[in-house]
Parts: C-alpha cells; structure tokens; sequence
C-alpha cells in the first residue's frame, strides 16, 4: 500500500493522470535467531513507475488510474498525504 500511496502522489505532483508498474521485484533477508522460535525478516520492494497522461486505447496492459484508485481506497485520512496539483 506504501508504494501504491507514492506512486499516486507522484502521479498527482508531475500532473499525470494513469501510471504502471514494471520490473517489481522484492527482496526477503534474514537477521539472526531472536530466540528459539523468532527469526528477524524484512523485506524490500522496489518498483519501476511508468507515468502516462492518458491509457492507451485497446491496450492490454493493466494500468493504475489515479482518480480510480484514489476514490476506491479506504484512505483513513491518507488524502493528506497525497499532494493536489
């Protein structure tokens, strides 16, 4: 949800209106032993965001529409976070 809330305000911010996501990829590491059933995880995501004005007629691709997803989203005061143009 933290990328999908960037992408958005990046989109918002350089006046985009449709974005997608290529090239995700996401790293999993292991920390040392925290006790006999614990082990430390973390992940990290990274993400190549294609910004576009508009979606591409008859593509097949699947595209994040900012409006859509903004008005889809149970935001729990996140609009803040996301700068108007």
């Amino acid at each position: 949800m933290q990328i999908l809330w960037q992408c958005i305000a990046l989109a918002n911010r350089e006046g985009y209106k449709v974005f997608k996501l290529e090239k995700w990829t996401i790293e999993d590491h292991y920390g040392e032993n925290r006790g006999p059933y614990s082990v430390r995880i973390w992940f990290r995501d990274t993400v190549d965001v294609v910004l576009q004005h508009e979606k591409e007629l008859n593509s097949l691709e699947s595209v994040f529409e900012v409006d859509e997803v903004l008005s889809r989203m149970d935001t729990n005061g996140a609009p803040s976070l996301v700068e108007q143009p």
